[in-house]
């Protein structure tokens, strides 16, 4: 799936998945948190890490399957393969400082 979506990528697709991991899905993981209970860190953990990488990849897959001829494919592909890199090399560089930050944050509160 990475060869073929990396040709696709332009300023475009860039922005939105951009858009996509910093904005849209963090604003849409909060507000679904609303009086669920966590924690202000708790939220902005979950808002951070939510699923991502794999469940990209695996849902553009199955609506490339179902609609291939109606959707225009690269571009899909593009904006999979983008999200799932970034979100991979983001995710792995703060896994570590996020955690320490909630780990920080439950001891400080107990």
């Amino acid at each position: 799936m990475l060869p073929e979506s990396m040709q696709a990528i332009d300023w475009r697709i860039a922005l939105a998945v951009v858009l996509s991991l910093f904005v849209i899905r963090p604003i849409a993981a909060w507000l679904s948190l609303y009086g669920a209970g966590p924690t202000v860190q708790e939220k902005l953990l979950l808002c951070w890490f939510g699923p991502r990488g794999l469940a990209t990849a695996l849902f553009t897959l199955i609506i490339l399957d179902q609609f291939m001829e109606d959707l225009p494919s690269q571009t899909f592909l593009g904006v999979a393969g983008l999200a799932v890199i970034l979100s991979t090399i983001l995710h792995g560089v703060s896994a570590h400082y996020a955690a320490s930050i909630c780990k920080d944050a439950t001891h400080s509160a107990t």
